[in-house]
This record gives structure tokens, sequence and C-alpha cells, in this order.
């Protein structure tokens, strides 16, 4: 299945305090700041992006971990992450 990747607004991991500002809006406010960590916890849902560029996110059925991020993809008018590094795409939905 082709991702729409246009669709998304790109923010660089760089800008994290843009990133957390997105990040809560999408999750409603539900984000949780540990260090160089955020978390979204949505249900039983929840989406982790590191400073360092990493991601962990894990739904009931299955999970997803990757490292080597530089900018995370928000579609928020569809409540997705887009997650792009290398060859590998991952679309994260608000369940």
């Amino acid at each position: 299945m082709e991702i729409d990747t246009d669709r998304f607004e790109r923010v660089p991991l760089s800008e994290w305090d843009r990133l957390r500002d997105v990040l809560e809006r999408y999750a409603d406010g539900r984000v949780e700041v540990d260090g160089d960590r955020l978390t979204c916890r949505l249900g039983a849902a929840t989406f982790t992006v590191g400073r360092d560029g990493t991601i962990d996110a894990g739904m009931p059925l299955h999970g997803f971990e990757t490292r080597g991020v530089e900018a995370l993809g928000v579609d928020a008018e569809r409540e997705e992450l887009l997650v792009e590094t290398g060859d590998t795409r991952y679309v994260f939905r608000h369940p």
C-alpha cells in the first residue's frame, strides 16, 4: 500500500519543543515527558519518540521499533504519525 507522504507535516526532532506541542495536540494532551523521551498514551496504544531518533510504538496486536529517525510526519486531520528511516515507512494511527 502506497502512502501519500506529502500530506504529513514534517517536524524535525531537533525542534523538540515544537514536536512536544504537536504530539500534545495529536494525543489530546496525553503526552508524558521523561527526560529525552516523549510518550503518547492512547488507550492500550503507546507511541514514544526519543530525542536520539528512536521510536517505539505499540498496540495490542503489534509493535514497531526503529532508530535513526530525524523527523516525524504528522497528519492531524487523519490522526496519523509517519515514521520514515531508510527504506522503512510506518504509519501510527490514533486508535
